[in-house]
């Protein structure tokens, strides 16, 4: 144990220029990765003709002869960053063996170079192999973290408990996978540092291990598990951070998702920390196992490291300029990822497959437990809650102007007794929206629907506009598609309605906007209802079944209204695409929750009972 811990102390020589780089790398891989997985997903399923993937024809998908073609580029270029991954923290950690300083420009050129070569040299078969070996086990503590996740739960976890065959068929992968990763964990080590041949390297680490494999593997292990005690750690600080956050603010109704918001986040800034240095953790102690059961002979030729070809020489000659370049690289990493992170949490890198698709929760009628509905004050109080959507009801006044009412009698919210077609909108505008439901809101006004698509662009939130025409109101629907038109909106709205009439019109005017079909209860083949892009259904209707049908159709389906805890946790089982809620706070802790592990969720709730 002195030997390891004496080890260990040493290769931290440059743990500071080694979390610069993980930084730096990880964030450009960030960047990256989010179009290159977008784009990937999506020219597979054009080229094998799916426009949505269901558990009924994901093995179809997956087994389609087309498929194999971008996943075969996509799996080389995975082994190539990899690689370029370990050669960068192996070329740190020998520098650190020898106590050599090194900084980030010369640990790219020589990860690159080296990286080139197997590109060039043909043994990337063999590397491939030995990495995807390795992989599974370098990210072991990400295992724990997304157990609770709906992928790895429904998929992975419930079908091989199911299928004996299969679970003994994934076991002995496993195994095999354990017993290959003891005899081989040296092999990019050795290539990299000895500059020997894959096929060599893979002896040699045989070799080197013989009668510590065991001990190699509790050592190993044990890194991992710390790794994971780190997360843990960093869960506890989310949990304190929180409860410190709805102490110091009261119990208003905002403090619950706000205090929830802040645990999540913090929650998967360390699920992203774990994921992006579990790796280098476990490559380091590998090199540190490495250095054990090797003499100091093996060192890296210094001036193959830093003569490559890639523009060494300019970079002696601009050292004055290379920390700036840095710098410059790591802002606009930070900056691009900022921007990717929006506009996933908006859903415009959803994907369209059951189990990957993020469950959207869409404001019914705005914030409407905790403010009067439709209303400008509910709608802001559904963007503060972290809505992904806003779902609003129009009429049409007796002049023409359209604006956000559920109801067509003014009565129930308003206390006037009139019907939406029977008062022009100055006198509509004058109306109070929000003494009935509570004082503070006394004055509240109703507003126009333009007003809020103004309000929607400013704060980028996106709009689901139901439309409830009737014999006295004409024209709305051309109306609408006008204003839609107007505003530019037609990418950040859904048209929704009960009529099925209503929605043929807004597709006849422009089919460009997307409509959705509301429905009480479903029976039928409702997917060849060609106007309908998406469809909107009572949550008791909802069904596995129906859920499948539509997305095998290429189309979404929306659940209404979904204010227990149980029901969101229903739907996400279902895998719908939206749900339609009074209480947004509730239904987001819930779908965040779902990607927490049920361990860790279990973890939180400890922490929560002890600390209060």
């Amino acid at each position: 144990m002195k030997d390891y811990l004496k080890l260990g102390r040493r290769l931290t020589y440059n743990l500071i220029t080694l979390l610069q780089f993980e930084g730096i790398f990880k964030l450009i891989t960030i960047v990256l990765i989010v179009p290159i997985y977008t784009g990937f997903t999506r020219m597979t399923m054009w080229m094998t003709g799916y426009s949505y993937l269901t558990a009924e024809n994901i093995i179809r998908y997956l087994t389609h002869p087309l498929f194999f073609i971008p996943l075969f580029l996509l799996a080389v270029i995975l082994i190539l960053y990899i690689y370029t991954d370990i050669g960068a923290v192996t070329f740190i950690l020998h520098k650190s063996y020898w106590r050599e300083r090194t900084d980030i420009y010369h640990i790219l050129l020589y990860s690159f170079r080296n990286t080139w070569q197997l590109l060039t040299h043909r043994s990337l078969w063999k590397t491939g192999l030995i990495i995807c070996i390795m992989l599974p086990l370098l990210a072991l503590p990400l295992v724990p973290a997304m157990m609770g996740n709906l992928l790895v739960r429904e998929v992975i976890v419930k079908k091989l408990a199911a299928n004996p065959y299969l679970l003994t068929v994934f076991i002995i992968l496993i195994l095999a996978s354990v017993v290959a990763f003891t005899r081989w964990m040296y092999t990019c080590q050795i290539q990299l540092l000895e500059q020997c041949p894959s096929s060599e390297a893979i002896h040699r680490s045989a070799q080197l291990g013989r009668g510590k494999h065991i001990t190699d593997l509790a050592v190993f292990l044990l890194s991992e598990l710390l790794s994971f005690c780190v997360y843990v750690v960093f869960l506890a600080l989310a949990m304190l951070i929180a409860m410190a956050l709805e102490k110091a603010f009261g119990s208003t109704s905002l403090v619950n998702p706000f205090s929830t918001s802040v645990m999540l986040t913090i929650t998967t800034i360390a699920m992203a920390f774990l994921a992006a240095l579990s790796a280098p953790g476990g490559y380091m102690c590998i090199s540190a196992l490495y250095y054990l059961r090797k003499s100091p002979a093996a060192s890296i030729p210094e001036k193959e490291a830093v003569s490559c070809s890639f523009g060494s020489a300019f970079l002696r000659r601009n050292a004055k300029y290379a920390a700036s370049f840095g710098w410059l690289v790591l802002i606009l990493s930070i900056a691009i990822c900022g921007v990717y992170i929006f506009m996933d949490y908006r859903g415009r890198f959803n994907p369209n497959i059951e189990y990957l698709h993020k469950l959207e929760v869409t404001a019914h009628r705005g914030a409407s437990r905790y403010f009067p509905e439709n209303t400008m004050a509910a709608f802001r109080g559904a963007f503060e809650q972290g809505a992904d959507w806003i779902e609003l009801d129009i009429h049409q006044s007796r002049d023409g102007e359209l604006f956000v009412m559920h109801d067509s009698s003014l009565y129930r919210t308003t206390g006037q007794r009139a019907r939406a077609w029977e008062l022009d909108w100055e006198e509509i505008s004058k109306l109070d929206a929000g003494s009935k439901f509570h004082s503070v809101y006394a004055g509240e006004p109703i507003p126009l629907l333009s007003e809020v698509i103004d309000f929607a662009i400013e704060n980028h939130i996106r709009l689901n506009i139901e439309i409830k025409p009737s014999r006295y109101e004409t024209g709305m629907e051309e109306r609408l598609v006008s204003l839609i038109q107007e505003k530019d909106f037609i990418d950040s709205c859904v048209v929704t309605s009960q009529k099925y009439s209503a929605i043929q019109k807004v597709k006849e005017f422009d089919e460009r906007i997307t409509t959705v079909y509301v429905m009480s209860y479903a029976y039928g083949k409702i997917d060849r209802l060609q106007a309908a892009d998406n469809f909107s259904v009572n949550m008791s209707a909802v069904t596995s079944r129906l859920v499948s049908r539509i997305h095998n159709a290429g189309k979404q389906i929306y659940a209404w209204t979904v204010n227990r805890r149980h029901n969101v946790e229903e739907m996400l089982q279902k895998n719908v695409d939206n749900i339609i809620t009074d209480d947004v706070p509730l239904a987001k802790k819930i779908v965040g929750e779902n990607w927490i592990s049920d361990a860790l969720h279990e973890y939180i709730r400890w922490l929560n009972r002890l600390f209060r």
